[in-house]
């Protein structure tokens, strides 16, 4: 017999407690479920040593939470962030279960209610029935390695965003970081600082400022309406924009500025040449760079625009393009003739860290309608659902550009909250 209650949540992240901690204040009845022993499990064990936050504090706070962080700290370590989400926790106390895998969701034979099937770890099985369910597992699930990493020698060690943690992994010798989104040029930058040598396998990543006009780049962002932007307002190809730029979390971060640092830049991963030790790169090293010198242009010039008049802007310094982005002419003296293969013994590349991305599998879910509108996507792009009881939260572009931002999910679980049935 399936216990009632109106919502579920599927995942004890910020996102999900989020909602639980505003459904409490509604008095809304729920439950939390949480496959790990700990919430907020990602954020405690998938990140580096020294991962900082980068963006300000008081957009990192679940719902109704107070701290004595400073509001508009930038790059605080994200244990400190953690200890505070775990406080304001014990303080609210809201219905959460840890250790409970969900296994399945599906419509209930005799209404549009929905039944949740969970296990727990000592191997207990339960069941809820449901009015509304609200997915918010996080994105970052699955590590995308292409399948050329098994070609690699043995003797190189490899790891990817999740299981990278300091520098004491790793052995004497070069590192190769593949993928030159925000993960990748932040453990490049990171690595470069601490003396290691490195090579980055580029992409066609955006550039973005750090701050603007003395602001935090996603506080400027917010203010200017930028962030905000939903999807009737932009094409399908601009949806992404700001998850995928190359960012640091305290500090502008360019092909540029890693060229300076004494990186060695090379176009795109393409392959690993089968029984050689030779890896073999796109020619699109000069373009790379072009096309994040010109996104970053873009929006400071975007920015310059719509700050202009507004009073959140009053008395800040005029804009200007940050020493980060100032073209480095021995980088693109080199981009056009950059080679199209690495020698692996040669460069003394003895680890590998993949930065290329993640993807989701949702293997529990069992309404039909709600699996084919994301088909075909890595992650579903929208909070509602053709399901009316069943809702997304915390992925890219659910609603806005801060849809998978801690700031952003605060926003959108307010909007199911006032959509449940």
């Amino acid at each position: 017999m399936a216990s009632a209650v109106n919502t579920v949540v599927i995942g004890g992240g910020p996102a999900g407690l989020t909602l639980s901690m505003i459904l409490l204040e509604k008095g809304v009845s729920h439950v939390v479920l949480e496959k790990n022993a700990r919430p907020f499990e990602a954020w405690r064990s998938q990140r580096w040593d020294g991962f900082l936050m980068n963006t300000p504090h008081a957009g990192n706070r679940l719902h109704g939470q107070e701290d004595q962080l400073p509001h508009d700290a930038v790059g605080l370590p994200v244990a400190s962030v953690v200890a505070a989400w775990d406080a304001h926790l014990a303080r609210t106390q809201p219905p959460l279960r840890l250790r409970h895998q969900v296994t399945r969701v599906a419509k209930a034979d005799d209404g549009d209610d929905l039944i949740v099937t969970w296990r727990s770890h000592d191997g207990r099985n339960g069941m809820l029935r449901a009015r509304n369910v609200v997915a918010a597992p996080g994105y970052l699930q699955i590590p995308k390695v292409p399948a050329c990493a098994t070609r690699f020698p043995p003797h190189v060690m490899q790891f990817d965003g999740t299981t990278f943690k300091n520098a004491g992994q790793l052995n004497p010798g070069s590192v190769l970081i593949v993928g030159a989104g925000q993960t990748g040029v932040q453990l490049a930058d990171h690595l470069l600082r601490q003396g290691r040598n490195v090579y980055l396998c580029t992409s066609r990543a955006a550039g973005l400022p750090r701050t603007f006009r003395g602001m935090d780049i996603v506080q400027a962002m917010i203010e200017t309406g930028i962030a905000t932007v939903t999807k009737g307002m932009v094409g399908e190809k601009e949806r992404y924009t700001i998850p995928v730029r190359m960012v640091g979390a305290d500090r502008a971060i360019s092909y540029h500025s890693l060229a300076r640092l004494g990186c060695c830049l090379v176009g795109r991963l393409e392959d690993i040449e089968e029984g050689s030790q030779r890896l073999v790169l796109r020619d699109d090293l000069a373009t790379n760079i072009e096309h994040a010198q010109k996104t970053y242009e873009a929006t400071l010039a975007d920015l310059t625009s719509r700050s202009n008049g507004l009073e959140a802007f009053n008395g800040r310094p005029p804009p200007k393009r940050e020493p980060e982005f100032e073209p480095y002419e021995p980088l693109l003296a080199y981009a056009n003739d950059a080679p199209r293969e690495l020698d692996i013994e040669r460069c003394g590349i003895t680890n590998v860290i993949w930065a290329t991305g993640f993807s989701a599998r949702f293997p529990w879910l069992a309404i039909d309608e709600v699996r084919k509108a994301y088909a075909g996507r890595a992650f579903p792009n929208d909070c509602a659902t053709p399901h009316p009881g069943f809702f997304w939260l915390g992925f890219a572009f659910a609603r806005n550009r801060l849809s998978d931002f801690l700031v952003g999910q605060h926003a959108d679980a307010l909007w199911i909250s006032q959509r449940l049935r």
